[in-house]
């Protein structure tokens, strides 16, 4: 079973504080192993303080419930905004290949994929994650940092696109969505990064070849008919 993923926050602030965040990872951690090894069902506060190394009160003190907890589980390690830069200095191409080759290396890992895995064979008979996930998605919408750089693209009049999060979903999907699902089903090996790069930047320009506005060329005015 791979080791649970680490959080990648950093905790800052007072000592007060500071030791609050580092107690905050200690149980994110120690919840998303007992997570990935026992399912949501089985899954107990018990055997989280266990694995964490603290008392089932301070478990307690910071989340009331385990549905508490195993939702800021799924909001840390799934949903929370990876750390993607947009490099405004490239060309469209290279902003796009860039981007996704950074989210794919966020999501597209043995300890990310086991979680994700553990999350799928819970959903069908736990409607404790059914919401959790749908509440998750429903905000993730909203920090999507593929969603945000469509936005402003076509804002740019640089793509031509009806709806930005609709784009943002299908070029999601046919780049690092599809590595990512033949990755859960166990169809294939998970791809090194150089193979991610390749079969992104093949998505990214067949997706551009159909939504990016053509430059004017110099000198000459726009014709409308």
């Amino acid at each position: 079973m791979a080791s649970a993923p680490q959080t990648e926050r950093r905790c800052v602030g007072r000592p007060r504080a500071l030791e609050e965040c580092k107690r905050r990872d200690r149980i994110i951690d120690a919840a998303t192993s007992v997570l990935c090894a026992n399912g949501y069902h089985a899954a107990s506060m018990d055997k989280v303080a266990q694995k964490s190394g603290m008392s089932k009160k301070t478990l307690y003190q910071m989340y009331p419930s385990k549905q508490d907890l195993f939702e800021a589980v799924i909001e840390d390690r799934i949903f929370r905004p990876k750390r993607v830069q947009v490099r405004g200095e490239l060309g469209l191409e290279e902003q796009l290949v860039h981007l996704l080759i950074d989210m794919g290396n966020a999501i597209i890992d043995e300890d990310h994929l086991s979680l994700v895995r553990a999350l799928i064979a819970d959903a069908s008979h736990s409607e404790d994650i059914r919401r959790i996930l749908r509440n998750q998605i429903e905000i993730s919408h909203k920090k999507n940092i593929l969603w945000v750089w469509m936005h402003d693209q076509k804002a740019a009049g640089r793509l031509d696109i009806d709806d930005p999060q609709e784009a943002a979903r299908q070029m999601f999907g046919m780049s690092v969505g599809e590595l990512l699902l033949g990755s859960l089903m166990c169809c294939y090996d998970v791809p090194s990064p150089e193979e991610r790069a390749v079969s992104i930047r093949r998505a990214v320009r067949l997706f551009l070849r159909a939504v990016a506005q053509s430059p004017q060329p110099s000198g000459l005015l726009p014709t409308f008919v």
